[in-house]
Order: structure tokens, then C-alpha cells, then sequence
């Protein structure tokens, strides 16, 4: 008697039909303005991540200086700084100054390093 009242309360309750309202529910649509406002954040961001990825400029003072056995990239990046940039970013810089590929420096070399600021506050 159980599994005939259970056979039949399943195949006439509500909550088992495959057609009730909680299952006949469309998913929710993306309008066209939450679409546009996601393009713009997204913009953004890519906006912002290139600007600073952006390498530094080349515009700045070089002078020339004579690599010298045992010299590194390091070494010259420390030696010469460039305002504003950290030891790695000069030395960034110095390699693609000089297209340097591997951060080898040959001893004899005439390499373009940043040259030093000529006013007391700037050395500061």
C-alpha cells in the first residue's frame, strides 16, 4: 500500500512535475547597459595595465662609458642611476639601449648608461 500511495503522490504532487514554475524560470539575461559597463571596466584595465607596462623613456641624458673586465648589468645599473627607475628597470634599460639579448657585458665595450643629473638636488 506504501509504494502504490508513494507512486501515485509523486506522479500528482506539485513539487515533482517537470513543469512547475521554479523549473519553467528563464536564466537571467546580461541587458545591454550591464554589457557596456562590464566593455568599459574591462577598457579600463587594459588601459591602465598598458600604461604601466609601459617601458620608460629613452628620452633622458646617456653618456657613454668603457665596460671594464668583471663589469655586470647590475654593477652599471647600480653605478649609473636614473631617476625615478629601480636598479632592475635601469638595468632593463640599459640593455635595450645597447641591444643587449643575454645581459652579457663584453669588457672594452662602449655601452649608453644614464647619464648623472647635473644639479645638486637632483643627485639627492
Amino acid at each position: 500500500m506504501s509504494d502504490t500511495f508513494t507512486a501515485r503522490h509523486q506522479s500528482h504532487c506539485p513539487c515533482r512535475r517537470t513543469g512547475s514554475a521554479a523549473q519553467r524560470r528563464r536564466p537571467s539575461r546580461v541587458t545591454h547597459a550591464e554589457r557596456l559597463a562590464l566593455l568599459v571596466i574591462l577598457a579600463l584595465l587594459l588601459v591602465g595595465a598598458w600604461v604601466t607596462a609601459a617601458p620608460p623613456s629613452t628620452t633622458m641624458q646617456t653618456r657613454y662609458v668603457l665596460a671594464a673586465p668583471g663589469d655586470t648589468l647590475w654593477a652599471l645599473a647600480s653605478e649609473h642611476p636614473a631617476p625615478g627607475l629601480t636598479t632592475q628597470q635601469n638595468a632593463d634599460m640599459i640593455a635595450r639601449l645597447n641591444h643587449l639579448t643575454n645581459g652579457t657585458v663584453s669588457a672594452g665595450r662602449l655601452l649608453r648608461v644614464p647619464a648623472r643629473p647635473t644639479n645638486a638636488l637632483a643627485m639627492r
